[in-house]
């Protein structure tokens, strides 16, 4: 993992991550814990989340992701690898994390005590992963499909949710939903739809999609910015909206949802925002 310094753009060091020898294990998704104190990373190619601290980048410890990987359960059944994304609680205590198969799982851990408290598969092809205002719920994406799956943070009720109004829902390509966030007002969330290349806006109070916005090619990863009060989202595969591009990136303007496209470098993916700049 990289570290660059944030004023000149330069890189400060490298920090090895992983727990296997060789260059195997590809590090997908870093986060830092909402009280700045810690980074986590996860892995493609292992069962594990790994803590840093944010003075020094040292290492603070690797907590399992599977019931394997813990060391509950030596049924090889019960383990996962491809873990793409998480989401880290408010109260920074615990995060909730993707693995990206055919039969997905999501994973709860207590970041503190580095265990895992719940493991639970039925997930195909889930990807990204909100919570709710409260914490007390989550929302992850299918792939492949045209729905999201709310889960609460017991593990206990699991519910699929249909993105297309009075249509159920399928696990069969339509929409595809990517990546997930919850609204600034903490009222709804913006999916983005990788295979329809839009994004839609799913109201939590009734359940239902009250926009759609379309986008640049293949929808993928999408944040918001609380500075200039957007929504921005990276779409790799666009090469027709500008002369020799290959990718765009497409801001929303979360009240009057008009998309604005601008040019980027190649095939963005991973995206972040830089408040104060």
């Amino acid at each position: 993992v990289t570290v660059i310094d944030a004023e000149t753009r330069l890189p400060m060091r490298y920090i090895e991550v992983g727990t296997k020898s060789g260059i195997i294990e590809s590090p997908h998704q870093v986060r830092v814990s909402p009280d700045g104190k810690y980074w986590y990373v996860v892995f493609l190619n292992n069962n594990v989340m790994q803590k840093f601290s944010c003075d020094n980048d040292q290492s603070l410890g690797t907590i399992p992701l599977s019931p394997f990987a813990a060391g509950t359960s030596s049924n090889t059944d019960d383990d996962a690898l491809d873990w793409n994304t998480f989401v880290i609680s408010g109260d920074n205590k615990r995060a909730y994390c993707v693995s990206w198969t055919l039969n997905g799982k999501v994973a709860a851990v207590n970041l503190e005590q580095g265990k895992l408290l719940h493991y639970l598969p039925g997930f195909p092809n889930a990807h990204g992963i909100c919570l709710n205002a409260a914490g007390d719920k989550m929302y992850v994406t299918a792939q492949t499909g045209n729905y999201i799956t709310e889960l609460d943070t017991g593990f206990s009720i699991k519910k699929e949710l249909s993105l297309e109004n009075g249509v159920p829902w399928t696990s069969s390509p339509s929409l595809d939903p990517h990546d997930i966030i919850l609204s600034p007002e903490g009222n709804a969330m913006a999916i983005t739809c990788q295979r329809s290349n839009e994004v839609r806006i799913f109201d939590l109070g009734t359940q239902s999609v009250t926009a759609i916005i379309p986008t640049g090619v293949y929808p993928q990863e999408i944040i918001y910015s609380s500075s200039s009060k957007r929504y921005v989202v990276s779409c790799p595969n666009d090469t027709t909206s500008f002369s020799g591009g290959h990718g765009v990136i497409t801001i929303i303007e979360p009240h009057s949802l008009v998309p604005q496209k601008v040019k980027c470098g190649y095939q963005p993916h991973g995206i972040a925002c830089d408040e104060n700049k």
